[in-house]
């Protein structure tokens, strides 16, 4: 999920900047997080767009700065597996000016220790013995990242892919 989490979001500033211009990574950690920024010098989000980023049937068709399609899938997605690890999502953006967007994953060996709760890996689910009688189908507008997920499932599971959510 980190993984994912990262490349999208770096993914995104790519698309969203001009290539002259400037995207900066910067982790660092405090006592009680590790975190991440990714700052652009990209073409930002307007108020409408950074209102409607999380809304869950609310989708938001955009062009990246080589007219690059978006859906906004890709950083929901994100914000669910940042949710799921317990994170904080924080995305500040100013049209023509670029984004920042910080993210915040809770210290600690797993979120089982965090949460005390029982946290189940990834090969559990991609192991079941009947799982290739199962579908999944796995959208994604980056097809790096898409072909990834598709891989990771496809020994055990039927796979269906789409590139948008259309």
């Amino acid at each position: 999920m980190v993984g994912t989490i990262f490349r999208n979001l770096l993914n995104n500033a790519i698309k969203f900047t001009h290539k002259q211009g400037k995207i900066s990574i910067k982790i660092s950690e405090n006592n009680k997080y590790i975190v991440w920024e990714i700052i652009d010098s990209g073409i930002g989000m307007t108020e409408q767009q950074m209102n409607n980023l999380f809304k869950e049937n609310v989708t938001q068709t955009t062009f990246g700065t080589e007219n690059e399609k978006g859906s906004g899938l890709g950083l929901k997605i994100c914000h669910e597996f940042i949710l799921a690890n317990h994170g904080i999502i924080d995305i500040q953006s100013e049209v023509n000016k670029g984004t920042h967007i910080s993210i915040s994953f809770p210290k600690g060996e797993s979120t089982k220790i965090l949460e005390n709760e029982e946290v189940a890996p990834l090969d559990n689910y991609c192991n079941e013995a009947d799982s290739k009688d199962k579908s999944l189908l796995i959208v994604d507008d980056n097809s790096e990242i898409l072909k990834f997920v598709c891989q990771l499932f496809q020994p055990n599971y039927n796979i269906l892919s789409a590139d948008n959510g259309e």
